[in-house]
């Protein structure tokens, strides 16, 4: 793809007038599976770290080193050679469009695998599930 003089100078205009945003620190929490970006005002983000493009098969030793790179606009796991621009993770762009496009079948496996967890039978759950059954089961649904 090449940038014509026109897009160039528009993108010129549009960093211009967009906020100054800087990362002052990035970790991985591994106990929640998620990126945190800590910005110079204070503000936080999180995201869960399998919707970043090139995170998803990461151990979680290759993602605690993360380097904030520029004026604190780009985060980079050296480990794994990958690099994001933090005002697009902003805006939601995790990563290529092919990969953008390929999210809803990663949020579809995703859920498959929740529901076959739920159907894992441990020693606690049958438990937890006679406790509740002599409650009285499940809350009735309020239809309303």
């Amino acid at each position: 793809m090449v940038a014509s003089d026109a897009d160039i100078d528009a993108a010129i205009g549009r960093g211009k007038l967009a906020p100054s945003i800087r990362v002052v620190k990035a970790t991985y929490d591994e106990s929640n599976d998620e990126i945190y970006i800590q910005f110079d005002n204070g503000a936080r983000l999180g995201l869960p770290r399998k919707l970043l493009q090139g995170l998803t098969d990461a151990k979680p030793a290759q993602l605690r080193t993360i380097t904030i790179l520029g004026p604190g606009t780009g985060l980079q796991w050296p480990k794994l050679d990958v690099i994001h621009y933090v005002p697009g993770l902003i805006d939601g762009v995790f990563g290529t469009r092919q990969w953008m496009n390929d999210l809803p079948a990663l949020r579809a496996r995703m859920s498959e695998l929740g529901r076959m967890s739920a159907l894992v039978r441990t020693p606690a759950k049958v438990a937890a599930a006679r406790e509740n059954g002599k409650k009285g089961g499940r809350p009735k649904k309020v239809l309303g």
